[in-house]
């Protein structure tokens, strides 16, 4: 909607109850109607026919008004995309300080899909802080704003499993605190062994590439981290700093300091030569409630209420094809099959809620199937 703040407007949307959203600042380049008005006001002019009354010119601008093509209408708006392009990139102020982000990394957002990296990625870009921009920019240089991701370094895979690590002993400790027994081994994560060292074997997922990791336990503290035929001595510590977890430590003599996020089966590290995004495999016996629900059945991504069903115990169904469709956050979720086989049960009816990760339906076994 235009940015129109008259007092007669304002009291309009008031009365009707629609609630206006906070207008930025005035940018008539990005306004369609404007477009169209300025449309109007040359047709309008290039007449010479001066209107006598304010009912003629009423007409006049509705005769315009129904003149306008269709088409021109649709232009405008395909084009608001590739407007906004060339007047946001042309502006000197607004590349600097998207190249600042873009260096200094200050726009950090977990927990959700964002299109943050492209603007850093095009922010970054020489030709666009050059200001050698256009509307066929990204087209032209699009293999390099959506460059394939790389595989993350050996020593950023370390400090994610130091990471795991630490937070293990912080919450064992915050455990033992409330056991009875002190001494008991659930209440102590060092790993260390009377005579032995401690080895464990943790997998983190790289994009779609899981990379596993055998870990030693030293005496001193430190660890020993072999991926493939590399052995890599880390050690380190958390600090808490301004309510930000940080991960201070040590990847084979080279100190760094990394922001540290964990959240559900995904950790985050943000430091000086970017930001690295990791997942952790659930385990075998939560594999059924997995969030991809590629093992047991299509599960809940979220709480909510089950507004349709679909399916029925029997039902052949192929990977895609919707099973339900659920209410969630004032919005519908169409959940749909995660592979082809066939429905053994349906957990759900109309009506009922769900927890987030919470089977829906579960499968045939191949083998009772057949």
């Amino acid at each position: 909607m235009p940015d129109i703040v008259a007092g007669v407007c304002q009291q309009f949307l008031q009365d009707e109850g629609i609630e206006a959203m906070d207008w930025p600042a005035h940018s008539p380049d990005m306004n369609s109607i404007k477009h169209i008005w300025d449309i109007m006001s040359r047709t309008i002019h290039q007449c010479h026919v001066a209107r006598q009354t304010i009912q003629e010119l009423v007409d006049a601008l509705v005769q315009v008004w129904e003149e306008i093509p269709q088409e021109t209408i649709r232009r405008l708006i395909r084009s608001m995309p590739r407007r906004w392009l060339a007047h946001t990139v042309v502006d000197s102020v607004i590349r600097e300080n998207l190249a600042d982000y873009a260096n200094g990394a200050r726009v950090r957002i977990v927990g959700l899909s964002t299109n943050i990296d492209f603007l850093l990625s095009l922010s970054g870009h020489p030709a666009f802080e050059a200001g050698d921009v256009h509307t066929n920019f990204i087209p032209q240089h699009y293999d390099e704003l959506f460059s394939p991701k790389k595989r993350t370094s050996n020593e950023m895979l370390c400090q994610a499993a130091l990471g795991l690590i630490l937070r293990e002993q912080l919450l064992t400790k915050e455990f033992s605190l409330q056991w009875e027994d002190r001494f008991s081994p659930f209440s102590s994560s060092s790993g260390k062994r009377i005579n032995v060292l401690y080895t464990r074997l943790l997998s983190l997922m790289d994009g779609e590439n899981k990379v596993d990791l055998k870990i030693t336990y030293n005496h001193d503290g430190s660890y020993d981290i072999q991926i493939h035929d590399r052995v890599l001595k880390v050690s380190g510590e958390l600090v808490n700093e301004a309510d930000v977890t940080y991960l201070k430590c040590s990847v084979n003599g080279i100190f760094c300091k990394s922001k540290l996020i964990i959240i559900d089966h995904n950790i985050h590290l943000f430091s000086m030569d970017g930001s690295v995004q990791l997942g952790i495999p659930a385990p075998k016996f939560l594999s059924e409630v997995s969030t991809s629900g590629s093992q047991g059945g299509a599960v809940a991504p979220m709480t909510g209420t089950i507004e349709k069903v679909f399916v029925k115990a029997g039902d052949k169904v192929e990977a895609g094809d919707p099973l339900m469709v659920m209410i969630a956050m004032k919005m519908e979720h169409t959940i749909r099959a995660p592979k082809a086989g066939t429905i053994k049960k349906v957990y759900f009816k109309e009506g009922v809620q769900a927890s987030r990760h919470a089977p829906l339906v579960e499968y045939e076994d191949e083998a009772d199937s057949e």
